[in-house]
């Protein structure tokens, strides 16, 4: 398979080339050039962004021939276009998979775990290992030793070698394609790794800056192991920070009482919560003696600020003193929104749902002398009170 020019010199940004051929899909147009410095998606790195001839690069990948083929925007054509690729998603994804490189190499050589799978995704990468999710000595350990050889300033380099050398070689590979032919890529981290490998990389593992490793997570079969590379680690860092300037000011303490503050509010706020839940209770019964005290054959009563908690309290006490009545309690915007419930006598409430759904919006279930639930309109309270009086 023909080598595209990103996979000759990964730092590359632009080249002027002809369009081959330029269709249009549902889309967009796809475009076939006669070289491109656009990495096609593949192995786990996904494909780079840019423009050709001014047009959006959507996405790259190769069809089912080999043949690189550019998603873009707008049609292009002609015989010197200029191709620029997205230098800082270029950048990034070059610092991510040599990373990986880095980190499954290491994996195996020092702890013994063969790494099964990489990702590389907008937010965080993540290699898989073939084994239980790592502990903390060990990631510790692992951390410290690829960022000693980040230190190191190792080389990385790229070249092509027949298939008979191939064969010679002490390469890290999960094995060629079944319809694989020509000479074979590889990718060495000098005196650490040499593995199959077409994406893009940076040419020294300095230029990765720092690997932070960010946890695991156990998957079946092992664990995948999450991390950050280059720029990453900084942007990531600069959020902490933004981060703990804002709960700084928020909490009016100093970043090392962080935890301390929040545990506090926890527990001042679970404390609040128990109060409420006993007053809305005591409300909830107080309004419900009240209620049954009521002469009628429907009562009703509406809060603004309650909730369903409010309600189910009023209920079961008219459900106690009154339970051959109807009630109708809601709360909620009275001109908007809100939740309903509707207790009494089961042939009581069959017969005035049908009515509260169509004037109130509303929908909801029940059994055992209980209908509730979100109605659209509260608006429509007064004339269903009216239409069941």
């Amino acid at each position: 398979m023909k080598l595209v020019e990103c996979q000759k010199d990964a730092y590359q940004r632009e080249l002027t080339t002809a369009v081959l051929d330029c269709a249009e899909t549902e889309r967009g147009w796809d475009v076939q050039l006669a070289e491109t410095i656009l990495y096609p998606e593949g192995g786990g790195q996904p494909s780079d962004h840019g423009t050709i001839g001014g047009a959006l690069v959507l996405d790259v990948k190769r069809n089912t021939s080999g043949q690189v083929i550019h998603l873009v925007d707008a049609p292009v054509a002609g015989e010197k276009v200029v191709v620029q690729v997205d230098w800082s998603r270029r950048y990034d994804h070059m610092q991510q998979h040599t990373a990986q490189h880095l980190l499954t190499a290491i994996a195996q050589d020092r702890f013994g775990h063969e790494t099964t799978a990489f990702h590389l995704s907008t937010e965080r990468c993540d290699i898989e290992l073939d084994t239980e999710a790592l502990s903390p000595d060990v990631m510790n350990e692992l951390e410290n030793a690829v960022n000693s050889a980040i230190r190191d300033q190792i080389a990385v380099r790229h070249r092509l070698v027949e298939i008979s050398e191939f064969e010679t070689l002490n390469v890290r590979t999960r094995g060629l394609p079944a319809d694989h032919s020509g000479r074979v890529r590889l990718v060495e981290i000098e005196g650490i790794d040499l593995n199959t490998c077409g994406g893009t990389h940076v040419s020294s593992t300095s230029e990765l800056q720092m690997i932070k490793l960010l946890g695991t997570e156990n998957i079946r079969g092992g664990s995948r192991l999450f991390y950050w590379s280059g720029g990453r680690v900084l942007g990531g860092l600069s959020g902490a920070l933004e981060r703990e300037r804002n709960l700084t000011q928020a909490l009016s303490v100093g970043a090392g009482e962080h935890t301390r503050a929040v545990e506090r509010l926890l527990t001042d706020g679970y404390q609040a919560l128990k109060s409420k839940k006993l007053l809305l209770r005591e409300m909830g019964q107080l309004i419900g003696h009240q209620l049954a005290a009521e002469e009628g054959q429907l009562l009703s009563y509406h809060s603004s600020e309650g909730d369903l908690a409010l309600l189910s309290q009023v209920a079961a006490v008219l459900s106690q003193k009154r339970p051959e009545l109807l009630a109708l309690l809601t709360c909620g915007d009275p001109n908007g929104e809100g939740l309903f419930l509707l207790v009494g006598p089961q042939e009581g409430i069959d017969g005035a749902k049908q009515k509260l759904c169509e004037l109130m919006d509303a929908r909801g279930g029940g059994a055992g002398g209980r209908f509730q639930g979100k109605a659209g309109k509260l608006g429509g309270r007064s004339a269903l009170i009216e239409s069941l009086s």
